[in-house]
């Protein structure tokens, strides 16, 4: 490693620091540089050769493919429950996220909303499902066509490079869940965003949250070229302060009440990524998803866990200072432009 080797931060434009070569890629054999911008607390990887053809071979077989098939699980699994959104609240905290923000702000059924990355399109047929007036977007006609035939017509295929032109103050929420972490360059691509936005309006963003992790983590997501960023709170507000935005971070404090996240408690180790698919692009540990049980030892003891572990002295003893009962391993947070 030449820790004097630089590269310009697309967040915040100052400065970022090579912290290692050469790391393993999410195709094994392949290897990216990753970059750290202690300005804005910002990683990236180096992908200068990025292609998003990686996602043909992710979605040949997405129902076991590590990382995705819950993906799959939720869209497979959706039509057959009562109340969609409650049903994905329940399991994560970026759909808790979602949820909550629809319940405290956005009462009236009458807003319009635009879903971007919505992929297989379950998260967008739940919200409909509530009444909502939404509509997903995504750049792959694949994933529109089959998010069509499974849930309805409300699906539009589009790169948001063309289609906000046409849609100037046309939404009131906006809501991009695991998007950021897979672009190129998410500074453009969420002005975009916010061009599409009526006067009030909100963009709601999740990603993964490199503020509660070890801070000698290099890189403890998705591996490259998957995801290229690994944003942490000061990242949102570098982001905000370059876009001339407002920016609001969400309280998980509801949710870690009642929701175990081991990477919350002291006996957490770190995960270390290792290569998904091998070099001809087939999976090397295929695997399907089926949701935790409720009712078995383990989960019971999970649940109490993260019950106790919200009060003190419990709170300090159990769980990691990085990691407070407030945050989440999902970073939330809601940009609105400027009056």
């Amino acid at each position: 490693m030449h820790s004097n080797h630089t590269k310009n931060c697309k967040i915040c434009n100052s400065a970022a620091t090579l912290v290692k070569e050469n790391h393993q890629g999410y195709i094994k054999g392949s290897s990216f540089d990753i970059y750290h911008c202690s300005a804005c607390d910002t990683s990236f990887a180096d992908c200068e050769n990025f292609s998003t053809d990686i996602y043909q071979f992710i979605y040949s077989d997405p129902a076991r493919t590590p990382g995705y098939n819950r993906y799959y699980f939720y869209a497979d699994s959706i039509k057959r429950v009562s109340r969609p959104l409650d049903y994905l609240s329940n399991f994560e905290p970026m759909y808790w996220a979602v949820r909550k923000i629809l319940s405290e702000q956005y009462t009236d059924k009458k807003f319009n909303i635009l879903e971007v990355g919505s992929g297989l399109g379950y998260l967008t047929y739940a919200i409909r499902e509530e009444g909502y007036n939404i509509t997903g977007l995504d750049i792959s006609e694949n994933a529109v066509r089959d998010a069509t035939n499974r849930f309805g017509d409300y699906f539009i295929a589009a790169d948001i490079f063309e289609y906000y032109k046409t849609k100037a103050k046309s939404y009131d929420l906006i809501i991009m869940t695991e998007v950021i972490e897979h672009l190129e360059d998410p500074k453009p691509f969420i002005e975009c965003v916010l061009e599409m936005l009526k006067d009030g309006g909100q963009v709601v963003i999740t990603t993964p949250n490199r503020t509660v992790n070890d801070t000698a983590a290099l890189w403890s997501t998705e591996l490259p070229p998957v995801h290229l960023w690994w944003f942490s709170e000061q990242s949102v507000k570098a982001l905000a302060r370059e876009l001339s935005c407002n920016s609001k971070m969400l309280d998980f404090t509801d949710f870690n009440r009642t929701h175990f996240d081991k990477m919350r408690f002291k006996i957490y180790k770190a995960y270390d990524y290792g290569p998904t698919l091998d070099m001809t692009g087939k999976l090397i540990h295929p695997q399907s998803w089926t949701p935790p049980g409720r009712a078995g030892l383990k989960n019971i003891l999970q649940r109490v866990a993260a019950i106790v572990s919200a009060y003190e002295p419990f709170n300090t003893l159990l769980t990691r200072k990085e990691y407070p009962i407030h945050k989440s391993s999902t970073l939330a947070f809601m940009l609105s432009k400027r009056k």
